[in-house]
């Protein structure tokens, strides 16, 4: 979807936008209706069927690091597939911004710790990183892109201290990363983080240099 004008032979900026567990692209792409930057979102679908909506990858039992390492990393070689399609595809300027909610967010996190050099940008959302990678992009601090994430502080499906755990490392580590914690916030996306997300998101797309 192209907002604030933006027309599709335009060179955009580019932000792939990763829905959460159960979600789908149609309802997550609400999220950019009203976005007030020109920019190119490609919200993409994950591919297994899981409730009404999808899944990017499976999840195992319970506890701070229950996500399935082994297939993040398969969720994360696909979407590294789409956007080189996506790259060949679409006018761009720069390297696109990764996001995502939840399920999404984890695997923005993840491709930021893979593929560091494939984006500009990761803008988390209620998500977080497995032991694994946190220890892998915490080694690779000074390569990571700059990590803007969003988190309700009283999330009881992906609990924050994990978050604030991985984005702390990396900020010690040297990376440009940050965390924005809305108190009482649960499992989802409020008008105030809404607010801040894409001011912020606006601010780095406006800011992507060419190339």
């Amino acid at each position: 979807m192209l907002t604030a004008g933006a027309t599709p032979s335009d060179q955009a900026p580019t932000v792939i936008a990763l829905h959460g567990l159960g979600d789908n692209a149609e309802r997550f792409s609400h999220l950019f209706r009203d976005f007030a930057h020109p920019a190119r979102f490609l919200v993409v679908q994950a591919p297994t069927p899981y409730g009404d909506g999808y899944s990017w990858f499976s999840i195992r039992g319970s506890g701070s690091d229950r996500h399935d390492g082994a297939t993040i990393e398969d969720a994360v070689a696909r979407l590294v597939q789409f956007m080189e399609y996506a790259k060949a595809r679409y006018p761009s300027t720069g390297k696109p911004v990764i996001t995502g909610f939840s399920q999404g967010g984890i695997l923005s996190f993840a491709v930021a710790a893979l593929h560091p050099e494939r984006i500009s940008a990761c803008f988390p959302i209620a998500g977080t990183m497995t032991d694994e990678l946190r220890a892998l992009a915490t080694m690779r601090a000074s390569q990571l892109p700059p990590i803007v994430a969003f988190h309700g502080a009283a999330d009881p499906v992906i609990g924050v201290q994990q978050t604030r755990l991985a984005v702390n490392a990396l900020a010690r580590a040297g990376a440009d990363a940050e965390l924005h914690v809305y108190e009482a916030l649960g499992h989802h996306i409020s008008a105030e983080l809404k607010r801040d997300y894409s001011h912020l998101l606006g601010l780095r797309l406006s800011a992507a240099p060419a190339g």
